[in-house]
């Protein structure tokens, strides 16, 4: 099954995905609804944690979709599903700025390491866009195909620095 399969699949179904992403600025509202000035309980803090990676893992995939079908196919935007392509953005948006509105996000547990990977998505599609642009890895090895594998090459190497360098040392 190809991306190009998955995302027709899933048009299929629009309802799931309305229904999904309708629901989590919903619930990071209630969730967040009796928080005074940011003091929250663990257990409301973990419930916050859970909606922000809910809605930021799709919000996530769509931006990188919107990115590659712009600035690498050259796709007109115009012609894509927008449940697909920009809902789970908007809702992520959404949902970020409900919760925000209430607590803090360093106050809750793991949104840093959210933070850092939502940054090596954007530094790795922005250095995808670089080669591409320049044309450099295509002219020496190939294909488009190897574009994407060294992309996710660098985004494994900077991965693997970035926890090198912030990791706690014991």
């Amino acid at each position: 099954m190809s991306v190009n399969d998955l995302i027709a699949a899933m048009a299929h179904h629009p309802e799931y995905i309305a229904l999904y992403l309708g629901l989590l600025p919903l619930l990071g509202f209630l969730a967040s609804y009796n928080i005074k000035f940011g003091l929250a309980t663990a257990p409301i803090k973990i419930i916050l944690s859970c909606i922000i990676y809910l809605a930021a893992l799709p919000g996530m995939l769509a931006s990188a979709l919107v990115f590659y079908s712009l600035l690498i196919l050259h796709q007109n935007i115009l012609n894509v599903n927008a449940l697909i392509y920009f809902a789970p953005i908007i809702s992520m948006i959404a949902t970020f700025t409900l919760i925000k509105r209430k607590i803090a996000f360093n106050r809750l547990p793991g949104f840093d390491r959210l933070s850092g990977l939502m940054m090596l998505l954007f530094i790795t599609c922005l250095i995808v866009l670089l080669l591409y642009r320049f044309r450099l890895v295509v002219g020496f090895f190939g294909s488009l195909s190897h574009l994407l594998i060294a992309g996710v090459v660098i985004f494994i190497a900077f991965k693997i620095a970035l926890h090198k360098l912030f990791s706690k040392r014991n």
